[in-house]
């Protein structure tokens, strides 16, 4: 299900400064607005062709195996 709220990196990089100027421990950050705008898809092809790279997980594998990890660390 998509969030309920929505805005643009511009207005939640504003927010997020707000926040921080007010909270030693803001929900919104600037760095984290930061790392979910960007971009975060990286392709492993050039490690297939020249190291003959296999992951260990394919992608639904690899996320089920991630937040597993984070439930047993108690952070989800």
């Amino acid at each position: 299900k998509p969030p309920f709220l929505t805005f643009s990196r511009k207005t939640a990089t504003r927010m997020a400064r707000s926040m921080e100027k007010v909270s030693k421990h803001p929900p919104l950050s600037q760095d984290g607005v930061a790392f979910f705008a960007d971009d975060r898809h990286f392709s492993f092809a050039k490690a297939q062709r020249e190291l003959a790279y296999q992951p260990e997980y394919d992608w639904h594998a690899g996320a089920a195996a991630t937040i597993e990890w984070y439930q047993k660390q108690g952070l989800l």
